[in-house]
């Protein structure tokens, strides 16, 4: 790592892609957040393995992309960037040379010149600004039944299958925390600790979601594997139509909408949000909408279909070929 010293509007680090060197333009302030995370350390009961899957969704969550540039790695101030440093530290602690680690995790993303210089890309997003849109990145392939109006929703246990990409697979009905020190209060104030400093959040059964974004990001065609993005134009008008074609052709079932909670497992524990509507903060980048049904039936098939009037949606698509 290299320090050097800018005006105020330079980050706290940034990524020097030709060189895959990490520019530090605050030595003091760097210095301080090292020491407020080693008087905690936090991290210091995490796997190595997990450390490294961590890397990696906060990378996914910081890099910035945008037309005919390298994508950009900017450290600032915020949430996400004090638990980059944070989690530099404790690499380093452990006398692990983070580099290597990161260079493989932005190594990820060498194709992306293909999908910036996609300038039709650029063009379509500018022409949504100011409406409200949900995206969907998908294959070129289902984008047919999109545009028919054929919605899937899917069990949310089916989302822990080995065979999707990183950006799909997710246990949906447990979120695991890992908080040092973490006591459990009960109702009459007593305490408790939690064993091994571990606790399960776990969904009462399974359900059933449709997933959609409300950011148009480069990276989500990467992410997803996705080389095309169909966009919902009247947002609220399709959340309307799908929950009423629900509620008719599944009568026994109860529908919700709603934003998706990204939590930090090793920092957060409290959220107003049910665990249909949460997930750890590797995620972030997703910026997730999503429909979540309910029904009583114990019997559950994997994808259940759903036809909507798409007469009444404004739609539009973006491909990247």
């Amino acid at each position: 790592m290299s320090f050097m010293r800018e005006g105020p509007v330079m980050p706290l680090l940034y990524l020097n892609f030709a060189e895959m060197t990490l520019v530090c333009t605050d030595e003091e302030m760097y210095l301080f957040l090292r020491e407020q995370y080693e008087s905690q350390r936090y991290l210091s009961q995490v796997t190595e393995s997990s450390l490294l899957k961590r890397l990696d969704g906060l990378v996914t969550n910081l890099l910035i992309f945008s037309l005919t540039r390298n994508p950009v790695l900017l450290i600032k101030s915020g949430k996400q960037e004090v638990a980059f440093i944070d989690l530099l530290t404790e690499l380093s602690l452990r006398g692990i040379n983070a580099m290597p680690h990161l260079e493989k995790s932005v190594r990820r993303f060498d194709d992306y010149k293909g999908i910036a210089n996609n300038v039709d890309l650029f063009e379509k997003s500018r022409a949504l600004a100011g409406e409200k849109c949900l995206f969907k990145f998908t294959k070129l392939k289902f984008v047919d039944d999109l545009r028919h109006g054929r919605i899937r929703f899917t069990l949310a246990s089916s989302y822990k299958r080995s065979g999707y990409n990183v950006a799909i697979r997710d246990d949906e009905l447990n979120i695991q925390h890992q908080l040092l020190n973490l006591r459990v209060t009960f109702a009459e104030g007593s305490e408790a600790p939690v064993r091994n400093g571990v606790f399960d959040r776990n969904a009462c059964g399974d359900y059933y979601v449709s997933c959609f974004s409300v950011a148009f990001d480069l990276k989500l065609f990467h992410l997803f594997d996705a080389d095309a993005c169909f966009i919902f134009r009247d947002g609220d008008r399709f959340v309307q139509e799908v929950q009423s074609a629900y509620r008719e052709q599944y009568e026994d079932s109860r529908i919700l909408f709603g934003s998706v909670d990204y939590v930090d497992p090793y920092r957060e524990l409290k959220t107003n949000k049910s665990i249909q509507f949460l997930k750890t903060d590797d995620f972030a980048y997703e910026k997730e909408f999503r429909f979540v049904a309910f029904d009583g039936n114990p019997q559950k098939e994997d994808v259940r279909p759903l036809t909507i009037d798409m007469s009444k949606i404004r739609w539009d698509l973006v491909v990247n070929e």
